[in-house]
């Protein structure tokens, strides 16, 4: 199963960079997160290292789901490193609710900067932020 996934994940990729950078797909799942309260899974159309990002967060409890845009958080550059392209984590909006998740899996829920929700979560086989 998992060779499978790496198989076709690869495929897509070349066939995304053949296109110019656009999937013949319609998303590709960068990442996915578990957590108590949410499924997030983390979709690209422009492939991995594309920064247009769709969310796709589902609640357990309720079982609704909603799609949002949101962005990779890159660690900063030292002067002069030019390969220091590691993703820190991930940031999305629902209106005033700001959402974010580090590379270890925790997710934040803030709303006008106070935090709402603060949990851990499960990175599933996409493997963690930037892997």
């Amino acid at each position: 199963m998992k060779k499978t996934f790496l198989f076709v994940l690869g495929t897509v990729l070349l066939s995304g960079c053949a296109s110019g950078g656009k999937s013949a797909f319609s998303a590709i799942l960068v990442d996915s997160l578990d957590t108590p309260s949410y499924n997030i899974d983390i979709n690209s159309d422009c492939g991995i290292d594309c920064n247009d990002l769709t969310f796709v967060v589902e609640n357990r409890t309720t079982g609704k789901s909603k799609t949002l845009k949101g962005k990779k958080i890159m660690a900063p550059c030292e002067e002069g490193d030019k390969n220091c392209d590691r993703v820190v984590g991930y940031e999305f909006a629902d209106g005033d609710d700001k959402y974010f998740i580090t590379e270890g899996g925790k997710l934040t829920v803030t709303r006008f900067g106070k935090t709402l929700l603060w949990e851990r979560g499960d990175w599933e086989e996409a493997g963690g932020a930037g892997q």
